[in-house]
């Protein structure tokens, strides 16, 4: 099995592939949720992200390789895509919200920089990227094709909410002696987290990070929301 190369051809095509559909479905389904097209879309998202983590879990079993971690979201990216679900089948306004800061600052991240050895064909290539471009698909399509754009101050909620998480996350790490969220060790592949400094300085340059992301996606969601006339809200619609 050949192993990853980052920016490589399979690679590329991934990330062109997610932004061409994210943008895509987003158009397709402007200000339209509740609308036959947009209903679809909703269902097919969720039957993909559920899907795939089904799939991701048998794989797994069959090849001797299932942890009892896998069933527990304890990373970022992979309770990103149960709140992704949920707020594709609601339409909660906090969870779309949520989407959309964990898919721009972390999904993003991970997908340019991924912790990931084995490359494609590989099945920990097609789980990794397909659940990782479900989750940034479902963020444009519940930001800019449903029209539930962040609210003023949504960055400081959700980095309150996404270290609440991390919280809790922590608190396994010290009771199993694991590592989820990176919390105790820098991930093996290069990454963002290298340039922050050794443990436990690296973390305090994340949440600093993080916030610098959070805004300026909050800023651009606004600002794109305030320069934009040919979409409206849920709310307006109502």
């Amino acid at each position: 099995m050949p192993s990853f190369e980052r920016f490589g051809a399979a690679h590329l095509t991934v990330l062109a592939a997610t932004a061409l559909t994210s943008a895509g479905l987003a158009r397709a389904v402007r200000g339209s949720p509740g609308s036959t097209r947009g209903w679809i879309v909703r269902v097919s998202l969720v039957v993909l992200l559920l899907g795939l983590t089904g799939v991701f879990l048998a794989q797994a079993a069959a090849r001797g390789q299932l942890r009892w971690w896998d069933f527990v979201p304890l990373q970022l990216c992979d309770m990103a895509i149960f709140v992704a679900a949920y707020a594709l089948l609601s339409l909660n306004r906090l969870a779309s919200e949520i989407v959309y800061f964990w898919a721009g600052a972390g999904t993003l991240i991970a997908m340019l920089m991924p912790d990931l050895a084995a490359g494609f064909p590989s099945w920990e290539f097609v789980f990794f990227f397909g659940l990782h471009a479900a989750v940034l698909v479902s963020a444009a399509v519940l930001t800019f094709g449903f029209g539930l754009r962040p609210r003023r101050g949504a960055a400081l909620r959700v980095l309150g909410w996404t270290n609440l998480y991390a919280l809790g996350v922590g608190l396994v790490n010290v009771t199993t002696g694991s590592n989820f969220m990176y919390l105790r060790a820098k991930p093996q592949q290069a990454s963002v987290l290298d340039w922050m400094g050794p443990w436990p300085f690296y973390l305090l340059g994340a949440e600093l990070f993080a916030l610098v992301l959070f805004l300026a996606l909050e800023w651009a969601a606004v600002r794109n929301s305030a320069t934009s006339n040919s979409s409206l809200s849920i709310e307006e619609r109502q």
